[in-house]
């Protein structure tokens, strides 16, 4: 059997972290850039030629703003999604349970990188640019303000279903998968 990629189902807390945090970031961007930009050309109104720059504006990026609120159910799915891929991944992986010491030490240094990036999350929020957008994502900021337990948590299931064997060892009339 080629066990080449099981111990990736490892680093999946560390990638959550990572991913999850750019992707917030960069939604948040968004919809500031797009609400900044909508924003001012809507101020532009009527130009001198008489195009009017307002009505073109929210024929086409009004739209764009309109839609902008479905970020926020796209960031905590892609958030769940991630925690399920991590969980799964780490039961279909089936490590062996000697890597148990392996698991809960990634799981500790998981948790020690999770503590800045929940406090960066913080901060970012009580800005004034992007603290009011971020606000608007209320499921992601309930993850992030309280990522170290979110992490231990996915760490700790990711390990046991990784590590438990259920239904995976032929030998004792599992199936295989």
């Amino acid at each position: 059997m080629n066990r080449k990629g099981q111990l990736t189902s490892l680093l999946n807390p560390i990638l959550l972290i990572i991913i999850s945090f750019v992707f917030l970031l960069f939604l948040a961007g968004f919809w500031y850039g797009v609400s900044l930009f909508t924003a001012e050309l809507d101020a532009v109104g009527v130009t001198n030629s008489g195009l009017n720059i307002t009505d073109a504006n929210q024929k086409t990026l009004g739209q764009i703003a309109s839609a902008l609120p479905v970020l926020k159910f796209l960031s905590i799915a892609m958030i769940f999604g991630m925690i399920m891929l991590s969980i799964l991944a780490g039961f279909f992986a089936g490590n062996h349970p000697a890597f148990f010491i392996l698991f809960v030490f990634v799981a500790v240094i998981s948790v020690i990188f999770s503590v800045p990036i929940s406090n960066a999350h913080d901060e970012i929020l009580g800005q004034e640019i992007f603290g009011g957008i971020l606000s608007n994502f209320t499921g992601t900021n309930f993850v992030f303000s309280n990522l170290p337990i979110w992490i231990t948590i996915i760490s700790f299931v990711g390990a046991i279903f990784a590590l438990s064997g259920i239904l995976k060892d032929k030998d004792l009339g599992g199936s295989p998968i």
